[in-house]
């Protein structure tokens, strides 16, 4: 929060530059501290897919964005899998444990190996440690289909028990609110006074563009496509997926 009564709403980037993982912000917006953040975010994704061309491949949020039928929305219109922490109070699709992993006939969790955007499926396969034991052994197929829809929020494009999902969550989603907080602090910002909603999104964009070219600043200046390669190679880190 930079002033009171009003909130800001960011949508950032998860960029990797000379081994260090930053967030770079994308788009803002804001809104009044008692608009529900469900209306905030579709805005916001909307802008970097279709205005700046951003290929945007998932969205950690917290709980406070959880809801199923945008979550669906996003995995069919955009192929953005969104990533989120389950409330205590949800219950997992049957047939799975805890963290929502599929079990085999015997009981032991499946491995997921991918999302078919056509069949709109989930692929798990069997434990190879565990098949290599099992009584079932001959006459099981070792690999399983799941509807993603069944359950967005526990399951949908990027399961939330898989490995990506949390290391994600686990690793990259806690530095969000210390970035957001530094950011506010380094640029004075707390120390503006807003009235009105239009000057505090004037003050929220200058402050993301200075965090911007802070960040640009630290890099070896390049130009054109060789700008952008960079950039869409930094999505696809081997670090977040293994």
């Amino acid at each position: 929060m930079y002033f009171e009564g009003y909130k800001k709403h960011t949508l950032s980037a998860l960029l990797c530059g000379r081994g260090q993982w930053r967030t770079v912000p994308l788009v803002s917006s804001v809104r009044p501290a008692n608009v529900s953040e469900q209306h905030v975010i579709d805005p916001l994704l909307r802008f970097a897919v279709k205005c700046l061309r951003w290929p945007v491949i998932f969205v950690a949020t917290d709980q406070g964005y959880i809801n199923a039928a945008r979550a669906q929305q996003w995995r069919r219109q955009w192929d953005i899998a969104q990533i989120i922490r389950p409330k205590t109070n949800m219950k997992p699709p049957s047939g799975c444990d805890s963290q929502g992993c599929p079990l085999c006939p015997l009981g032991d969790p499946l491995l997921w190996v991918d999302y078919d955007p056509y069949d709109e499926k989930l692929l798990y396969r069997g434990n190879p440690a565990a098949c290599a034991t099992c009584p079932l052994a001959g006459t099981c197929l070792k690999q399983f289909e799941y509807p993603a829809g069944q359950n967005e929020i526990f399951w949908g494009m990027v399961p939330f028990h898989s490995r990506l999902a949390q290391r994600i969550l686990h690793k990259f989603r806690p530095r969000i609110e210390p970035q957001f907080n530094l950011t506010k602090n380094k640029f004075d910002v707390t120390d503006f006074f807003i009235n009105s909603r239009h000057l505090g999104q004037v003050l929220c964009i200058a402050s993301d563009v200075l965090e911007t070219l802070e960040i640009l600043a630290q890099e070896r200046p390049q130009r054109g496509r060789e700008t952008r390669n960079a950039l869409l190679g930094d999505l696809v880190q081997l670090e977040l997926w293994d």
